[in-house]
This record gives C-alpha cells, sequence and structure tokens, in this order.
C-alpha cells in the first residue's frame, strides 16, 4: 500500500511541473514508433572542405589549359577530395553526399580523374539495421546498431544515414542512392536522386517515363538520333531511381512522390514477410513511412522460430546443446506471453548441429579482408540448415548461435526483420534480440544535470535498468510504449491525461493488462507513466519512475 500511495503523490506532483517545463531528451526510438508526424529538416549551408575546393577550383582552371601537368595535378587534388569524402562518409554522410562532386561536374571530367573519386551509388538493395547488445563490460565500446546495403549480387556496405533513415528499421529491397567510398556508404534519406541542372541523365537501359506520376502531365523530352537524353532544364525537372529515369511537371512533386516510394518500400516489405500493414488488434495511428506503425500480424499470434547452432570444422564444439535451447525458449516463451497478455507466443525448432564449410580463422579472414564475416557465417548456416530439410522459409524469425569467429556482440537482430545473430547463451539476450526483431529500439535514459525529470542532459544507450531493451536482462519489462508499439496494449488501454489532478497508476507487469496513463502539459511531447510491481523500494521506484518518464518522451 505504501509503494502505490509513493506512486499516487509522485505522479500527482510530477503532473503539476510538466506545465512548467518543455519536456526535452525525448527517447527517439519510442517517438519514432508512436508519432507520425515529421517536421521537415532545417535548410543546411554546406561549407566545402578545402580538398574539395581545391578540386573544384582546379577544374576551372584545366578546361582552360587541358595539359598532361594539369592532369597530374588534377590527380592529386582528385586523392585529397576523395580521402576527406571517407571522412564525411562516416562522421557527416549528409555532409558527404552534399559535399561530393556535382554530375555536371562529374560528367566533364577526364576519366582517370573520375577512376580517383567516390562511388555514385545508385542500388536497389536491402537495407538492414542490427540492433546490438553488448557483451558484459562493454556497453562503452559497442555500437548500438549496425546498417548495412546488401545487394542481390552480392554487393555490401556499411551504411551511414541521417533525417529520417536514422529510424528507418530493416526495409528489404529498398531504392537506395549515396556516395561511397570502398566498403563505406553514405545513404541519402531520399529513395529518389534529383538530376542536377545541366545533367545529362543516363538511361542506360532503364525506362524513361515522361508522365508525371503525380498529375499525369507529360514532359516533352528532347532526344540525340542516338537516342541518348538531352541535358536538365529547369522546364524540365526529373529524378532517378535503379528502374528508371522519371519527368516531373513540377519539381515540388519529387518529395511527395519520394514519400509514396517509401510508404510502398515499407508496405512490400512487411508483405515479404508474410504479414500486412494495419491488420490486428487495436486502433492505432495509421500507417505512415519510415516510422509508420508495426503490423500486429507481425507482433501478435504464435511467432514460429528456427534456431541454428553452428561450430567450426577445427573446433566442432555445440556452442549450446539442445536441452539448453529448449530452457532458454521455454522460458523466453513464459515471458512473452505474460508481458504481451497472451497476445503473442513463440514455437520453435532446433536443427541438429550445424557444421561450417570454413575453419574459425578463415571467418575471421573474410572478415577483416572483406567485411560482414559474421553475415557470411550466417548464412552459410541458413544453407546447410535447409538442406537438412529447415527451411528458413517457413518460420516467421530465425536465428544462428555460435561461439568464437567474427561479431564482437552478445547477439545482433534485424529491426523489424527476420535475422538473429547469437553468440551468447543468456535469456536476456534473445529477449532484448526478439523486441528488435518485433520491431522496437533500445530504451534509453536522458541523463540530466542536475538530475530532473526534465531539462539538459545527455543520451545513455541502453540506460533503462529496467527495460529488456535497455540493460535489464530478463528480470526487465517492455515499457507501456513499446508494448503499445506491439499491439500489446492497444490505445484504448491508456488514459490520456489533459489536466492535473490524482490518478491510478496501474501495474503493468501484471498478466492482466491494466490501464497506463498518457500525459501531455501545455507545449510539452507527450510522454507516459506506468508501474511496474516488481520495484522492491520507494528509493528504487522514484528512480524507475524518472528514468522510464524520460525513456518513454
Amino acid at each position: 500500500m505504501k509503494m502505490r500511495w509513493f506512486a499516487f503523490v509522485a505522479l500527482a506532483a510530477i503532473l503539476l511541473s510538466l506545465a512548467l517545463f518543455r519536456l526535452e531528451g525525448e527517447n527517439q526510438a519510442a517517438q519514432a514508433s508512436t508519432r507520425v508526424e515529421r517536421p521537415a529538416l532545417p535548410q543546411r549551408v554546406v561549407k566545402l572542405s578545402a580538398p574539395t575546393k581545391a578540386l573544384t577550383a582546379w577544374f576551372s582552371e584545366y578546361t582552360a589549359n587541358r595539359s598532361p601537368e594539369s592532369l597530374e595535378l588534377g590527380k592529386a587534388y582528385a586523392k585529397h577530395h576523395t580521402a576527406e569524402i571517407a571522412k564525411l562518409i562516416v562522421s557527416d554522410p549528409q555532409l558527404a553526399i552534399e559535399s561530393a562532386v556535382p554530375m555536371v561536374v562529374r560528367q566533364k571530367l577526364p576519366k582517370e580523374i573520375v577512376a580517383l573519386l567516390e562511388d555514385r551509388v545508385r542500388v536497389r538493395a536491402d537495407y538492414e539495421v542490427y540492433g546490438n547488445a553488448p557483451l558484459e563490460g562493454q556497453e562503452a565500446t559497442m555500437e548500438p546498431y549496425t546498417r548495412t546495403v546488401t545487394t542481390a549480387d552480392g554487393k555490401r556496405w556499411n551504411a551511414h544515414v541521417y533525417g529520417k533513415r536514422q529510424w528507418q528499421r530493416s526495409t528489404l529491397n529498398a531504392s537506395l542512392n549515396g556516395v561511397a567510398v570502398g566498403r563505406e556508404m553514405a545513404v541519402s534519406d531520399s529513395p529518389l536522386r534529383v538530376l542536377e541542372v545541366g545533367e545529362l541523365p543516363q538511361s542506360d537501359g532503364r525506362e524513361v517515363v515522361e508522365a508525371c506520376p503525380v498529375s499525369g502531365i507529360e514532359t516533352p523530352v528532347e532526344k540525340a538520333p542516338d537516342g541518348s537524353l538531352a541535358a536538365v532544364s529547369e522546364e524540365t525537372p526529373a529524378f532517378e531511381t535503379p528502374e528508371r529515369v522519371i519527368y516531373v511537371c513540377s519539381g515540388g512533386h519529387i518529395s511527395q512522390i519520394a514519400e509514396q516510394y517509401l510508404s510502398d518500400e515499407e508496405k512490400a516489405h512487411w508483405q515479404q514477410l508474410g504479414t500486412e500493414l494495419n491488420a490486428g488488434t487495436g486502433s492505432g495511428p495509421s500507417h505512415a513511412p519510415i516510422s509508420g506503425t508495426i503490423p500486429s500480424s507481425w507482433t501478435t499470434g504464435g511467432r514460429s522460430f528456427l534456431y541454428i547452432r553452428a561450430c567450426f570444422p577445427d573446433n566442432p564444439v555445440d556452442p549450446q546443446n539442445e536441452q539448453e535451447c529448449h530452457d532458454m525458449f521455454k522460458a523466453a516463451n513464459d515471458y512473452i506471453v505474460q508481458t504481451s497478455y497472451g497476445r503473442c507466443y513463440l514455437t520453435y525448432a532446433f536443427p541438429p548441429l550445424v557444421v561450417l564449410p570454413y575453419p574459425l580463422e578463415w571467418y575471421n579472414r573474410y572478415n577483416t579482408d572483406v567485411g560482414g564475416g559474421d553475415t557470411l557465417l550466417q548464412n552459410h548456416a541458413i544453407q546447410i540448415a535447409k538442406s537438412m530439410g529447415y527451411d528458413t522459409a517457413s518460420y516467421n524469425l530465425r536465428a544462428v548461435r555460435w561461439s568464437g569467429g567474427p561479431g564482437s556482440y552478445g547477439g545482433s537482430a534485424s529491426v523489424g526483420a527476420a535475422g538473429m545473430r547469437m553468440k551468447s547463451s543468456s535469456s536476456g539476450v534473445f529477449l532484448h534480440e526478439l523486441g528488435h526483431n518485433l520491431g522496437v529500439w533500445h530504451a534509453n535514459y536522458w541523463r540530466t544535470t542536475p538530475p530532473s525529470i526534465t531539462g539538459p542532459g545527455n543520451n545513455l544507450e541502453y540506460g533503462n535498468t529496467f527495460d529488456v531493451m535497455g540493460s535489464s536482462g530478463s528480470n526487465g519489462q517492455y515499457t507501456a510504449s513499446f508494448k503499445n508499439t506491439l499491439s500489446w496494449m492497444p490505445p484504448e488501454q491508456f488514459w490520456n491525461v489533459t489536466s492535473s489532478g490524482l490518478y491510478r497508476i496501474s501495474q503493468t507487469d501484471n498478466a492482466i493488462a491494466d490501464p497506463s496513463l498518457r500525459l501531455r502539459a501545455a507545449g510539452a511531447a507527450r510522454c507516459g507513466a506506468g508501474f511496474l510491481g516488481g520495484i522492491p523500494s520507494a528509493a528504487q521506484y522514484e528512480r524507475w519512475f524518472h528514468e522510464w518518464i524520460d525513456d518513454d518522451l
């Protein structure tokens, strides 16, 4: 009783104080799941680096004086420019794309110079976002998310993103463009690339569409006798995708078309996983591209799981014997049934131990020389399991479990997709990665200075010590906001609080879903409040309350 009384008093005090503060430090993971409005990105002033300015200046001089000496100087400038782009791809991918040599210039450069520049990438590929669980003691050094772009023919880049793509879940068969140096790629946050005025469109056998997809108005396109297209002008705006060059009647239509492309791609992604958008329980918000809702048919009902154990031929040791697998999945299923209030449960299969085709050091060397050694290992294990009669296409979710070799994490899973990599037998790590597969992000902590519910501070990754998507292990819970995202706690189970008062906070770790609260102060972002019955003391509860509020904004 003392526990619940403290909860009531704490909530009443916080409701009054919320009106005085503008909430900051939002957990962007929960925001991406629950808010569909996305303000336009502010216009940026592009500040070109010295090597890029030097290359631009050289080109102006070279067009007036084409000499072998000038060409050699241009090669030196091109190398310095590309080295700068390589740094920007990792540190500021948006600036890397903006600083790339314009296509209008690139198309006029000698081939010797172009060969030294960053690659312009335009592909149809799988964009995969893997959420990682660190090994114990390595939380500070672990990259929380790794992103890759992989084409059907095996080309692969480490993806560096900005803007809307920072909160885009894994998306299969996406239209992607950007710039790359080696294995690193800066990915544009638009699926379309707007052609520059003066650029010569390269059809490359692609379809040329002259009718605007929005208005249907056709744009007369000039073509040379050989079929090549005339340069783009202000009167003939156009954009390109991996399959088409498309002209529009107004450049303003391109952003509208880009949003439709993203929405269509996300819909196709879920359909490829055997599910549909906006199906199932609850009356949640309508779907929106990039940060849209997760279809409840992906997160509710029976989820079939194929769990593949793999070992190396030079070390044929089972990383997790079959009895240990049964014990882990039994505990995980009991947890999921309870925390989803019976809306989700797991069925599972364990193939015989898979022996990989190459020794451990071979995969390590591949990972160093080429990259993606863990992905290759995962694919090999899946193919061998398929030859045994365990086809991953027959299961909703899948994991490959191994020890040693590539991968410095305890677990890693595709966010909103099927793949998982396990290097731990911990049920807490498994539940964390399962949350990623189902579509939720990490549960963080907004650490304020001085301590307060709201105010300036910094984000602490994995910082929510009471959430399985933070650092709680299997003793934690999914927050109420995550349960809402997963259709385990639909909107009708929330009380929307619009004025100060005394309200009951119901326990969210019961087997029955009691109502939770949504709060909104004047001019403030929406936040949530809930109550965990397992918190043993008021002091711990107060810490949890602050942590949960900051995590759930």
